[in-house]
C-alpha cells in the first residue's frame, strides 16, 4: 500500500452474489489478441465455457484503448445496431 493510501474494502469478496440468475441483457466480450494479461487462447476458452458465447476480438494489448482506440470505437458503435 503507498503511504497515505487506504486499503480495499474486503465487502466485495465478502458478499454473495445478489441476483438468482445473470440479468437477460446482450452480453459481450471484446478480447484484445495480444493481451498477456489475460491471454486470448484463456479468454476464448473463459468466455465458451461461462457464458456460451464466442468473443469479439481487436487487436491490441491490455490497454487497447490506448493501443488501437479506433478499432475498439468501432466495435463498440457497432453494437448499437
Amino acid at each position: 500500500m503507498r503511504r497515505g493510501g487506504r486499503g480495499e474494502s474486503s465487502v466485495v469478496y465478502d458478499t454473495p452474489f445478489p441476483l438468482a440468475a445473470w440479468p437477460d441483457v446482450p452480453t459481450r466480450v471484446i478480447l484484445c489478441q495480444e493481451d498477456h494479461f489475460l491471454p486470448a487462447p484463456f479468454m476464448r476458452r473463459v468466455a465458451q465455457e461461462r457464458l456460451g458465447i464466442t468473443p469479439d476480438e481487436v487487436p491490441g494489448c491490455h490497454c487497447v484503448a490506448l493501443s488501437h482506440p479506433r478499432e475498439l470505437s468501432d466495435l463498440l458503435v457497432s453494437y448499437l445496431d
